[in-house]
């Protein structure tokens, strides 16, 4: 019995050094699972995720119609008779020109949001007709210029769906009306052999409502910053309500052909004022300001 205990501590005593081995390399086994990279596809930008933004484009309005406000003509009297060596009829348009837009957007579904905008259009370059006589029998010339100013300025509001087109950009498409208050002016200048005389005359017009047609194209270039392009169709026509004469150095009143306010008699200062179904004057003028216009601009979500 005492020699089989013996021979048990021995065995134990030489099975022990390897047991520990065994265990410590046991312990020093990578048990960790392996980590593994993917890899990401870049994701649409972040600024889609924001419900509000503020935008500011700029543009030029194109004339669709128009109303003729004289002919720009070059006459010359010669002792064969009279001439009309050009002639170029003016039209105007009170809804082309440079255009300006300030405004906030909000996105209430996520496919759909809502435009206010502060709009404001100016008429340049300015209309301006010329005409022009020479006489070459008497050796004298006359020149007569009518200069007219106009701009517009209001505020519009549209409903805008959007989708995503490519992965690349947002295809927006809108719709909506506006108000828009209209400013118009005109200076006369007549050059004549009996002295210079001048006219400025302002014009009074009603409020007007368009409606508003717009597509365009967004495309996120930063976290807070979107680029965008549109072209917006606007459908109006302006109403003349008032033509006012603040000031003349005519001494005879000879009234612009082309212009409103005609059959005006006395001299200086003078009021035409226009109403519907009027009988003791001329009908109501109306000037078309329907354009199409190409802007650019920037959209900054903010949250």
């Amino acid at each position: 019995m005492k020699r089989l205990v013996l021979v048990a501590v021995f065995a134990l005593a030489a099975v022990a050094p390897a047991g520990a081995q065994g265990f410590e390399s046991m312990g020093s086994t990578d048990y960790t699972t392996p980590t593994t990279t993917t890899e990401t596809t870049p994701s649409y930008s972040s600024s889609t995720d924001r419900k509000f933004s503020l935008f500011a484009s700029i543009g030029a309005g194109f004339s669709l119609g128009g109303i003729c406000v004289g002919s720009s003509e070059d006459v010359v009297d010669r002792a064969s008779g009279r001439e009309i060596t050009e002639t170029d009829d003016e039209f105007a348009n009170f809804g082309r020109g440079l255009k300006i837009d300030l405004g906030a957007a909000y996105k209430f579904l996520e496919n759909v949001g809502v435009r206010a905008a502060f709009n404001m259009s100016f008429g340049v370059p300015g209309i301006e007709v010329t005409w022009k006589e020479k006489d070459e029998v008497l050796g004298t010339a006359e020149k007569m210029t009518v200069t007219m100013h106009n701009a517009q300025v209001g505020l519009k509001a549209l409903l805008v769906p959007q989708f995503r087109a490519f992965d690349l950009f947002d295809v927006c498409v809108g719709a909506g009306l506006g108000l828009y208050w209209t400013s118009c002016s005109w200076e006369r200048e007549d050059e004549l052999p009996a002295g210079n005389y001048k006219e400025e005359v302002d014009v009074d017009c009603k409020a007007t409502l368009p409606f508003i047609g717009m597509i365009g194209v967004e495309v996120p270039v930063a976290d807070r910053l979107v680029l965008y392009g549109d072209l917006t169709y606007e459908a109006m026509n302006v109403t003349i309500e008032k033509v006012k004469v603040e000031s003349t150095t005519f001494t005879v009143v000879a009234p612009y052909a082309g212009g409103w306010g005609e059959g005006d008699v006395g001299v200086g200062t003078r009021t035409t004022k226009y109403e519907k179904d009027a009988e003791d004057r001329a009908p109501t003028p109306k000037v078309p300001a329907s354009n199409l216009a190409i802007r650019v601009g920037v959209r900054i979500p903010l949250f």
